[in-house]
């Protein structure tokens, strides 16, 4: 009688070990329209769930892979010049996050299915992101950076919603930002240092904090999105080339500081409409050399404080509006500005 029961105990045991594919959360399928890998048609039960992360630095790295149809609940590093290739991948149904750092890869040559956050940095020789695919279109964290020759985000751009930090900096080659389907950005927004970077397109964005465009060489464009509100800074620097951004007719409310400096091509702030009504803490615009008039600013219902200086074709009166016209506002500086020494007559219609 003792020989069945040992028997019964231990296939209990062995079943209890069998986690379901992404450690049994319920959110992991393999089986999904946009994932490429060769597994991806596999039903759950012959893929083996790993949850341990994995990095790859060396050649003999890529053998201690899992063999088989796998799926990583974890991180997954792909780190340094030995790594030239993901076709080793090629079983690899998904990932949690992953992370490409300083790598000799020129292309993803296997796909890659990722289901949170990516980092992608310091890749010398990286020119595309096609082959990545990010899990309902829903991610956490990306980060983009320091890749010289990457011209397109590939999967990336496919993004809806981000709960994180959206980041894309310092990428030399890239010559637009185009992610036309992201309607929620959860964290901070920096788009810094992108030398041939030329517009940005966020053109379904609802929902975002803490927004920075700063020191792209080339831009030229920011399109307009659908925010109602923006719970956080917004800065505009830097950007030599600026001449557009689009209208942000829904706009109600900047909870944060809102700073436009040092954007040499821009003639107006005409982004704002009438909906725009709040800038809670501070109102900085500054050294805008070609700015000429502010637009909607001079008409909103409050700010925290306004510091407008050094932007040369600017009026003085201009300035002198928010002054006269904005019912509750804090010190307004107005200095370094066109004709400081005119008498002003304020419209605030």
């Amino acid at each position: 009688m003792r020989r069945p029961t040992l028997l019964a105990l231990l296939s209990s045991s062995l079943i209890a070990c069998v986690a379901p594919v992404g450690g049994g959360d319920g959110d992991r399928t393999p089986i999904d329209s946009d994932n490429k890998s060769v597994c991806a048609k596999k039903p759950a039960s012959s893929v083996k769930a790993v949850t341990d992360d994995i990095t790859i630095r060396t050649a003999t790295d890529w053998d201690d892979l899992p063999t088989g149809c796998w799926d990583l609940d974890g991180k997954l590093t792909l780190e340094g010049d030995a790594v030239t290739s993901i076709a080793k991948l090629d079983h690899l149904v998904a990932v949690t996050s992953l992370e490409i750092s300083g790598t000799k890869l020129t292309a993803l040559d296997a796909p890659i299915y990722v289901y949170e956050s990516v980092s992608i940095t310091g890749n010398a020789q990286l020119a595309t992101l096609d082959n990545l695919v990010i899990d309902k279109k829903e991610g956490f964290d990306i980060e983009v950076d320091d890749n010289a020759v990457l011209t397109g985000l590939g999967g990336l751009a496919d993004l809806k919603t981000l709960t994180g930090d959206l980041t894309i900096t310092r990428n030399a080659k890239l010559p637009t930002i185009a992610i036309r389907n992201l309607a929620e950005i959860g964290g901070s927004t920096r788009i810094s240092n992108n030398t041939a970077l030329a517009s940005i397109d966020l053109g379904k964005l609802e929902t975002l904090h803490r927004f920075e465009v700063l020191d792209n060489a080339a831009l030229t464009s920011i399109a307009s999105f659908p925010a109602r509100e923006i719970t956080g800074d917004v800065t505009i620097r830097g950007n030599a080339k600026l001449t557009t951004v689009g209208t942000m007719s829904s706009l109600e409310r900047i909870t944060g500081a809102l700073t436009i400096d040092n954007n040499a091509a821009l003639t107006t702030i005409g982004m704002f409409t009438t909906s725009m009504r709040y800038v809670s803490t501070m109102l900085t615009i500054s050294n805008n050399a070609a700015l000429a008039n502010l637009g909607q600013l001079a008409h909103l219902q409050v700010i925290g404080g306004a510091t407008v200086t050094g932007n040369k074709a600017l009026p003085f009166c201009a300035v002198q509006e928010i002054n006269h016209c904005v019912p509750q506002h804090g010190t307004v500086t107005n200095t370094g500005n066109n004709n400081t020494s005119m008498t002003c007559t304020c419209w605030c219609e």
